[in-house]
């Protein structure tokens, strides 16, 4: 077998190749060459009319849809994408990467300290936290007098 997955083709391609000859399909082809229920096909054939220009008849027997008919699929053949663009099962090869010795620039920054990750907090004395509480109205919080 290949690496390769074979990608999925789109709902609005498999109908449009359902529909392309023009003739009648009823509701029940259309529901099982798309692989859906029946009552989210008029979702499809929506999404078919107004994103690709569709001239999708409606064929009724009352108020109850039968079937679709395409006029107009040799001008919007083109249009409908077989695959999704940007497919996400198509597994892209790992590039190789070499690690390049970074380049030594001499600066006039200050050493840096061994211990990074403490100085990267601001330590407060006593004092500034009692005057930081005081501020925000909670001195008594936290003190050991009540």
């Amino acid at each position: 077998m290949s690496d390769k997955k074979v990608p999925k083709v789109t709902q609005n391609y498999k109908l449009f190749s359902l529909l392309e000859s023009g003739e009648l399909v009823t509701i029940k082809q259309v529901a099982e060459g798309l692989d859906i229920t029946e009552k989210s096909i008029p979702v499809y054939i929506h999404e078919l009319r107004n994103k690709f220009k569709a001239e999708i008849e409606t064929v009724r027997n009352g108020k109850q849809a039968i079937g679709y008919k395409l006029s107009n699929a040799s001008k919007i053949k083109k249009n409908i994408p077989m695959y999704r663009v940007g497919n996400s099962i198509f597994v892209k090869p790992e590039k190789k990467v070499e690690e390049e010795e970074a380049p030594v620039v001499e600066t006039a920054i200050a050493p840096v300290l061994e211990d990074q990750e403490e100085s990267k907090y601001t330590h407060y004395s006593e004092p500034e936290i009692n005057d930081l509480k005081d501020s925000l109205g909670l001195g008594s919080i936290g003190s050991d007098t009540f």
